[in-house]
């Protein structure tokens, strides 16, 4: 089959392209950056100039160097199954686990945006009973409400294509999704405000201000 499993949105791709990054790095720092091994050699010399409150570069070298020394760690979650097959879970410190299972935001994401509504999606984990239970927060097309007709037909895809555990106990709407300075979902970000803890690296985010929009649901508390 020819047909690739999951296309990103479009817009998906803007945000996150690497090389619209690489030129703004090299715009700011004459750094001749064509391509990602380039952009990463650039970011492990000169990676402190991202934090200025670090002059040190030691936030830069906490996040990414000291938990294998001497080894780049980007954080993301991979299975080696028995027939050497691999699955991506994406942020380890991200991952769902509702019931105890593991799932990946990645598994929902593909789903979600194949509907033609879904603008952008953010999965996040709530501590709700004793369990962890699935938010899905949507930005929509212009014009488009959350309604329950929506709101049945996300549910029904996500089963259709994942298991039941990947369906979101509540799925509400919002205006805006917290993003980074490299077009990254801020997931921990918004795991932290609905659980009413205090948000570290906010001047991390090209949007600190949409985090307003996820604090004190009142639909997530029941």
């Amino acid at each position: 089959m020819d047909q690739p499993l999951w296309q990103p949105s479009a817009e998906r791709i803007e945000r996150a392209n690497l090389t619209a990054f690489a030129r703004k790095v090299a715009a700011a720092h004459g750094a001749a950056l064509r391509d990602y091994p380039n952009l990463r050699a650039w970011s492990a010399e000169h990676g402190e100039e991202f934090w200025p409150a670090r002059p040190d570069g030691s936030r830069y070298r906490g996040a990414y160097f000291e938990r294998f020394p001497g080894v780049w760690t980007h954080g993301d979650l991979v299975e080696l199954t028995r027939h050497d097959g691999l699955i991506i879970y994406g942020r380890s410190d991200a991952v769902l686990n509702p019931g105890g299972v593991r799932i990946g935001t990645a598994e929902i994401y593909r789903q979600v945006e194949q509907i033609p509504e879904v603008v952008e999606a953010l999965a996040v984990g709530q501590t709700w009973e004793d369990d962890v239970r699935v938010v899905l927060f949507l930005r929509l097309a212009e014009g488009v409400v959350l309604d329950q007709a929506l709101s049945d037909r996300i549910r029904q895809r996500i089963r259709g294509h994942c298991t039941p555990r990947h369906v979101p106990a509540k799925i509400l709407q919002v205006a805006d999704i917290p993003r980074t300075m490299n077009g990254k979902i801020a997931e921990l970000m918004v795991r932290e405000v609905i659980h009413g803890r205090p948000v570290k690296n906010v001047e991390a985010l090209a949007n600190p201000e949409s985090l307003a929009l996820y604090r004190d649901l009142r639909e997530l508390r029941s």
